[in-house]
């Protein structure tokens, strides 16, 4: 049975999407200050960082499965090269927020600290700590930081581009659906 591809996102996705926008955005700001955080307290606030990561992880997979069930066709308002570097940002952001937060991880375990994501289960075992996997994972970590940053900005302006400068319709495939909502409210 083929999968009928929709004019816009469904509901689900637009949810996802926004939840993840300010997950990966806290976790960058979050991240970002954790390198000035005294030692002390720096063990709490990098538990809850990952934990926030592997809550991203998990959300990317679920987007990605969803995604693939409920297809969106391409916009018809963008242009061939507008497409394919649409495809190119999509395709290495969603390849650094799943690399991300296993990089996370292997670093929190290889620096000592016990992973138990909102106490759901424990991590820990998986790893020791081990200062030169630590060096590894910690330059990795910081290059996908700035890939997903990078990434991010990208997509925030092409879709600032779409909204204010080209004026279409691209941007409110991603928005809740107003006219759907006030017909639903009416009837």
């Amino acid at each position: 049975m083929a999968r009928r591809k929709s004019e816009r996102y469904d509901t689900v996705s637009i949810v996802v999407h926004w939840v993840l926008a300010v997950l990966i955005i806290g976790l960058l700001i979050g991240g970002h200050a954790l390198e000035d955080v005294p030692a002390r307290v720096k063990a709490e606030e990098a538990v809850m960082h990952a934990g926030l990561g592997i809550l991203v992880f998990a959300l990317m997979l679920f987007r990605i499965v969803w995604r693939f069930l409920h297809p969106v066709a391409p916009s018809p308002e963008l242009t061939t090269w507008e497409r394919r570097l649409s495809k190119t940002v999509q395709g290495l952001l969603y390849f650094f927020l799943l690399l991300q937060p296993v990089v996370g991880v292997g670093l929190a375990l290889t620096a000592g600290y016990d992973v138990e994501p909102f106490g759901l289960f424990n991590l820990s075992l998986l790893g020791l700590p081990d200062p030169i996997a630590y060096f590894a994972l910690a330059q990795l970590h910081g290059f996908g930081f700035a890939a997903i940053a990078l990434l991010t900005i990208v997509h925030i302006l092409a879709a600032l581009r779409h909204r204010f400068i080209k004026k279409n319709g691209v941007l409110r495939r991603m928005l809740p659906d107003r006219k759907s909502r006030m017909d639903t409210a009416a009837a």
